[in-house]
């Protein structure tokens, strides 16, 4: 009988790691497949950057097929049907599987051996993104892996990446780091110290490009419910990216209207 219970165990194990496999590599396809061309077709064009790590790609979210996990298709869906944003938006899901705070570095200010040299790449290269005005940053969750780095290094490395994207004249907005791991002590871990820095860091900047997204770590009592997430307890499920959205929806819209008012008066002014 233990032996019997020994193989189902193992053999439940490789499952999960086989869906898993396949489930990763399907959100990234659809990533790479489903993403906007980003090509401009008149002035009143607009484009808001997701990026990050697993949270920003939407790992736990459910599987569909025709379009961008986690909280790109839900905004393109909704800036669709609002009547208060005029102008069209452009939604991108960069977000990378495993991704921590110095794969996003600027290559200007790191010398990280095997850096992923992301920041570059994707938000400076990628012509898809030229002109972008707004991004929503989801970032730090897998910091605590890496035994070099620490709550003040994680939020160091944070910082970089705003202050980089605000001389690039981009409004970052940033979420909480969540704090769901049943393994962790409540308001101790890694990521509990660094949400509080964070937080106490966009309070006394008072910089108008820096934005306190969606607070979605378990301290916010609202996302301190087990259905919100996949059964890791890592991630958010359908469920958590849905309530995720509507969250966000509060803080993101007024940051569009900024981006539309500033757009049509620039090109007021020139005509």
């Amino acid at each position: 009988m233990a032996a019997s219970n020994s193989l189902h165990h193992q053999l439940g194990f490789l499952f999960v790691r086989i869906y898993y496999w396949f489930y990763i590599k399907y959100m990234q396809w659809s990533q790479w497949v489903f993403q906007p061309t980003g090509k401009a077709y008149q002035k009143f064009e607009q484009k808001l950057v997701i990026f990050g790590d697993d949270h920003a790609l939407g790992l736990g979210d459910k599987m569909s097929l025709g379009g961008l996990p986690g909280l790109a298709d839900r905004l393109s869906f909704k800036l669709r049907n609002d009547q208060h944003i005029r102008q069209f938006w452009h939604v991108f899901n960069f977000g990378k599987f495993k991704a921590n705070t110095e794969d996003w570095l600027p290559s200007s200010s790191t010398t990280i051996a095997g850096h992923k040299n992301y920041f570059d790449n994707i938000l400076v290269n990628d012509k898809r993104l030229e002109g972008f005005k707004l991004a929503v940053l989801l970032l730090g969750s897998n910091d605590e892996k890496l035994a070099r780095l620490n709550p003040q290094k994680s939020l160091e490395n944070i910082k970089t990446i705003v202050n980089k994207l605000n001389e690039m004249d981009v409004t970052v907005i940033v979420m909480t780091v969540p704090t769901t791991d049943p393994t962790e002590d409540e308001g101790q871990s890694y990521n509990d110290r660094l949400n509080a820095q964070l937080k106490a860091y966009i309070e006394e900047e008072k910089n108008p490009k820096l934005i306190l997204g969606v607070e979605i770590d378990a301290l916010n009592f609202e996302y301190d419910r087990v259905d919100l997430y996949h059964w890791d307890r890592l991630h958010f499920n359908e469920k958590g990216f849905d309530k995720m959205f509507k969250d966000l929806w509060d803080i993101v819209k007024p940051e569009m209207v900024k981006v539309e008012f500033k757009t049509f008066q620039n090109v007021l002014y020139k005509n």
